[in-house]
């Protein structure tokens, strides 16, 4: 799990959206319980262009671990739901 992991934001850091993407799904099925894993995911969907799973992905990491709403508000890799309702109501 952690190679998948790291490679994912390893090629996210590099602005490698696209490529990132697949590391950090096949991460998620070997971690579908792990929070942290599934904010991540949200986070390379978001930037790789799918909105609809970032939210998904966002709302099992904040469903596994409440504190990360707190994480989520100030978040710069999340800027793009801003303003969006369901992204708020998973933050409230």
């Amino acid at each position: 799990m952690n190679y998948t992991w790291n490679e994912a934001w390893t090629l996210f850091t590099r602005d490698q959206h696209d490529e990132a993407l697949p590391y950090m799904e096949h991460t998620a099925r070997l971690a579908p319980e792990n929070a942290e894993v599934l904010y991540d995911l949200a986070i390379i969907r978001l930037a790789a262009g799918k909105r609809a799973a970032a939210l998904e992905a966002l709302a099992g990491a904040v469903a596994l671990s409440p504190k990360l709403k707190y994480q989520a508000f100030g978040d710069d890799d999340l800027e793009n739901l801003r303003g969006d309702l369901e992204f708020d109501r998973l933050i409230q």
